[in-house]
């Protein structure tokens, strides 16, 4: 074997070694948990005359946009997101930050009802119903497809 053949020999174990090194760590990033869509919000603790309230998040991976139905707008970031186990399900726990607001989303993973508080300059404990999301999910392969 002449030397231009190592040569090609070494650049292909470098090649692969760089690919197992990529899969190997990127196995390890997940994307954030999907917010984004409209949410009706009803109080926690009903009181008389409240009723419930529209939400709309719009999400960019970690950076999220609340805007609440009396027109208050909001700019977070995501600062915390925690699995927690619960049973069978698993939960997370969001916190978002900013505008001097904290806002929670406490509830399973992919689910459409959370519990949600805010507290600051906006307050509240609320259950929150994911009605229409922004970037609806496949069917999974499994269930059949049906006609429209």
């Amino acid at each position: 074997m002449g030397q231009s053949s190592y040569v090609y020999i070494l650049w292909l174990v470098i090649l692969a070694a760089g690919l197992w090194v990529i899969i190997g760590f990127g196995s390890l990033l997940h994307a954030r948990e999907d917010l984004a869509g409209e949410w009706k919000l009803t109080p926690e603790q009903p009181a008389a005359g409240i009723e419930s309230s529209w939400m709309k998040v719009e999400q960019s991976g970690r950076y999220v946009s609340l805007s609440l139905d009396g027109g208050q707008s909001l700019r977070m970031k995501m600062i915390e997101e925690t699995t927690v186990e619960r049973g069978f399900a698993e939960h997370k726990r969001i916190i978002l930050s900013g505008n001097d607001t904290r806002a929670t989303f406490e509830g399973r993973h992919n689910g459409d009802l959370w519990r949600f508080s805010l507290d600051g300059a906006v307050r509240g404990d609320f259950i929150a119903l994911l009605t229409d999301r922004t970037y609806p999910r496949p069917a999974p392969a499994t269930q059949k497809a049906h006609a429209r």
